[in-house]
């Protein structure tokens, strides 16, 4: 079964890139894509779930969810609350694209590409960070600013329960299968990252300090409360 959640006011609080426990996320894309929309593939990302609106629409479109026997295990009026979820791959589809800043890098090497436009207060930017799926030992930085919707797609076979409060549910042992089976397959692929058309052309807006003069950060969200004119 497949689930889509509307993230857009709270990517921010969802989405899990220092995961706790030690499993390795892994991002992958398509810079050839034509469309306004901007797709990115998430392997072994955590994400929250104990707030009621990014469980309750999948509770009501499955009721039998692994979900429902983890948040009966939580106190759902307490705020403190944590349940956290290992998503086995999921698609985070954002819409409306405006810009896009990119860094690759291994220990020896960087790479760039910038796709760069103007952009409006009230405009948004999510900020991605991972190991490559596609091009072995290699570290991503991807920044997209956007206008419209950000959603979350994934399969109810994809979810594993991580953390629920202080307990964790993958143990030490498991962390490292799933570790090295994921970069056992991005070495198979063997892919060449001298094939990737990028235009080697680095932004400052990689780095947060400088994005900090157009965009005020919060749970929320990324928001930009000046305009920008490329």
């Amino acid at each position: 079964m497949k689930y889509k959640l509307d993230i857009t006011d709270s990517y921010q609080k969802f989405i899990c890139l220092d995961n706790d426990i030690g499993i390795e996320n892994y991002l992958s894309f398509d810079l050839e894509n034509s469309t306004d929309d901007f797709e990115v593939t998430l392997e072994n990302i955590a994400v929250n779930m104990s707030e009621d609106f990014w469980y309750l629409p999948i509770i009501k479109q499955n009721p039998q969810t692994i979900l429902n026997k983890a948040l009966n295990e939580i106190d759902l009026s307490d705020l403190s609350s944590i349940l956290v979820v290992l998503i086995r791959k999921a698609k985070l589809i954002i819409k409306k694209q405006k810009n896009l800043y990119l860094k690759i890098n291994d220990e020896e090497n960087e790479y760039f590409h910038s796709v760069d436009s103007n952009f409006n207060i009230g405009d948004k930017y999510i900020w991605l960070a991972g190991k490559s799926a596609d091009y072995f030992n290699k570290e991503v930085n991807l920044k997209i600013i956007f206008s419209g919707r950000l959603n979350f797609i994934f399969e109810e076979s994809d979810i594993l329960i991580q953390t629920i409060d202080f307990q964790d549910y993958i143990t030490d042992h498991e962390v490292d299968i799933i570790n090295r089976y994921q970069a056992l397959i991005v070495k198979i692929k063997n892919r060449n990252i001298a094939q990737l058309d990028l235009n080697n052309i680095s932004s400052n807006f990689l780095e947060y300090d400088f994005s900090k003069n157009y965009f005020n950060s919060s749970e929320k969200g990324n928001i930009a409360y000046k305009n920008y004119i490329a």
